[in-house]
């Protein structure tokens, strides 16, 4: 109980500065007109219940009232996630089927994935083992899917199924002590990856929301987004 209630105080506080440090952007953005913000930041924001730091208010409450791993699990990443990128905060927190529908639309020419799920499944808004329509029809337009999977008997099983079966999406295995030391604050997030006429990259990216089920998804900032993207490029390059 002690260890619940110090844990809980922590997080409390991480709240408090994460929203302190949120407001004083708006404001210096405010006073500041050759600072770019997201346009997503205003002062109204910080209480959409559809932000980042409203769900992360739910899941501290919820981790104080359960004696679960999972939910105190889902608190820890959280928190690291918020300390470690405080401007998250902001950030809308999407369903399954929102970010089906982004992917639907997307002008992009990779689209990256990397998770710690060995079974390699990307299928939402459904279940089961195979891909969804979405990813099926991305592929059909050309675009090309890389995932980066921790290494696992099953998750090389389920490569060699996928490289036999599917055009268009690759799979690549990183060693699970590369996850392990990262100490990842999310356990999935994706990278949708568009390259422009001079071949630079724009990048956006969605954090999986810890401990979420129905999955949910954090919207990244933008310097997030693209250094993820750097991340996923030199994972690939050395796990080829």
């Amino acid at each position: 109980m002690i260890a619940t209630l110090a844990l809980v105080l922590g997080l409390c506080a991480l709240l408090l500065t994460v929203y302190q440090l949120v407001l004083g952007l708006i404001r210096q953005a405010g006073k500041n007109r050759a600072m770019q913000a997201p346009s997503y930041i205003n002062a109204d924001v910080l209480g959409d219940q559809r932000s980042f730091l409203q769900a992360a208010v739910r899941t501290m409450t919820l981790s104080l009232d359960s004696t679960a791993d999972e939910a105190r699990d889902a608190a820890r990443k959280v928190a690291r996630l918020l300390s470690s990128t405080p401007i998250l905060a902001v950030s809308p927190v999407i369903s399954d089927n929102e970010l089906s529908g982004i992917e639907r639309q997307v002008v992009s020419d990779i689209i990256w994935i990397v998770t710690s799920n060995e079974a390699i499944e990307f299928a939402y808004p459904t279940l089961g083992g195979e891909f969804s329509a979405v990813i099926e029809q991305n592929v059909r337009r050309g675009i090309e899917y890389r995932y980066l999977v921790a290494d696992s008997p099953r998750a090389r099983e389920r490569r060699r199924s996928i490289i036999e079966d599917y055009g268009g999406i690759e799979v690549r295995l990183f060693d699970r002590v590369y996850w392990r030391d990262a100490d990842r604050a999310v356990d999935e997030y994706v990278i949708y990856q568009a390259r422009d006429e001079r071949k630079s990259s724009k990048a956006t990216g969605y954090y999986l929301y810890p401990g979420s089920n129905p999955r949910r998804w954090i919207k990244m900032d933008d310097q997030s987004a693209y250094a993820r993207l750097h991340d996923a490029e030199a994972q690939w390059v050395l796990n080829q």
